[in-house]
């Protein structure tokens, strides 16, 4: 059926599902409501995950890393996995809340300092993780985590990154990141 907000869900329940002397609660008005709920409180997920990388090249400025090879999960109409493009695609429904998951462990050379964070549609959202190598060839990682309480439609989601005033090239050993739409009430 239809993923859809908990509280049109918690509507439909009060005004379909009252009294029934007249016997309007048909088996198909039953059918659909529970399938409805089924699909509104599951969890869905998709991922996009990479392996190495070299040589990345980053400015001041937020970037995308574009650094994946492989779609996990995803349905296509709530969640789009694209390692193609290094992000995941949300619902075209706003509203809907999701919790993404990042992870990335990668080298510098020793004293540079880069800035890691999710990206929502290019922008950085969360909070930040800042690093700065320990020696060359030193492997280091970070996890990052954010809630969005009510996403926007179409939202992009990925990891970005930039140098923190210092130059140099960052090697990427492995990354992920995942997103997961959770059950919603009305934005």
């Amino acid at each position: 059926m239809t993923r859809r907000f908990l509280d049109n869900i918690r509507a439909d329940i009060a005004t379909q599902l009252a009294d029934n002397p007249t016997g309007d609660i048909t088996a198909a008005i039953m059918q659909n409501l529970l399938l409805d709920m089924i699909d509104s409180t599951i969890q869905d997920e998709g991922a996009i995950t990479g392996g190495s990388v070299l040589d990345i090249a980053l400015t001041n400025a937020w970037q995308l890393l574009d650094i994946f090879d492989t779609n996990v999960g995803g349905d296509g109409d709530f969640i789009t996995p694209s390692a193609g493009t290094g992000v995941i695609v949300t619902s075209d429904n706003a509203g809907f809340s999701y919790q993404i998951n990042a992870q990335l462990s990668f080298v510098t050379d020793n004293n540079r300092d880069y800035e890691f964070s999710i990206l929502q549609d290019g922008v950085e959202i969360g909070f930040l993780s800042s690093q700065t190598g320990t020696g060359a060839g030193d492997t280091q990682s970070i996890y990052l985590s954010t809630f969005v309480k009510s996403a926007p439609a179409d939202a992009q989601y990925s990891i970005g990154a930039r140098n923190n005033g210092t130059t140099g090239d960052l090697d990427v050993i492995a990354s992920s990141i995942t997103v997961i739409i959770v059950p919603t009430n009305n934005p």
